[in-house]
């Protein structure tokens, strides 16, 4: 039986207008498919598409070595993006936050949602299911159109999914964000909150393009 695996959870806000300094040769610097269909989205869509994947560099540069590459970046059609040369990460967001799971050793699911402002106890537990749910089904690598294939164990603390049991961790994060971490061996994880503008992440960006970084 395998130990306690470590993860590491960041998730940042997406302050509404912010064009982050990476963000233009991020984009760039993805495969010509991935980048039209980030291009094509709205501005919002295209901003928390971007900063996902830079999380994903952020958070892989703390628990890999060596540092991933924008290049190693892989989006094959009906599966989760991967880095080839990187640790396996999930992404989530809402519309005024992101998150990514890092994981340094096997599949990890993330789901976020947003808790309504007022919201009582009946709609807090069937988001916290939904979240359960949908983090299974990325640590499986599958789609909403499984979710009813996902049993629960209550509270959930297990998602059974297909003969295979995940273990579920589930946080809350700022800006009454919930969510859950899904994962095959269980995990425990780091959560961080760091800002998309700030050294880390932009330091991140710059060594996965290549570029010099500052500092």
């Amino acid at each position: 039986m395998h130990g306690v695996q470590n993860a590491i959870l960041l998730h940042a806000s997406l302050a509404p207008g912010v064009a982050e300094p990476w963000a233009d040769g991020l984009l760039q610097a993805l495969p010509y498919a991935r980048r039209m269909q980030i291009e094509r989205a709205d501005a919002t869509a295209r901003i928390a598409s971007l900063a996902g994947l830079a999380l994903a560099l952020t958070g892989a540069t703390r628990v890999t070595d060596p540092v991933p590459r924008v290049v190693d970046f892989r989006f094959e059609a009906g599966a989760r993006p991967r880095l080839e040369q990187g640790p396996p990460f999930s992404v989530s967001h809402t519309t005024d936050r992101v998150a990514c799971v890092v994981c340094a050793v096997g599949d990890v699911g993330l789901d976020i949602e947003t808790l309504p402002s007022g919201a009582g106890p009946t709609t807090l537990r069937e988001l916290s299911r939904w979240t359960a749910t949908e983090a299974t089904l990325k640590a499986a690598g599958l789609g909403l159109r499984q979710v009813r294939d996902v049993l629960l164990e209550a509270p959930p603390l297990a998602a059974i999914l297909h003969g295979r049991r995940y273990a579920l961790r589930e946080f809350q994060l700022a800006s009454r964000t919930i969510g859950h971490v899904a994962s095959v061996e269980p995990l425990e994880v780091l959560v961080d909150s760091v800002a998309l503008d700030g050294v880390e992440v932009s330091s991140a960006v710059q060594r996965a393009l290549g570029l010099p970084t500052q500092g």
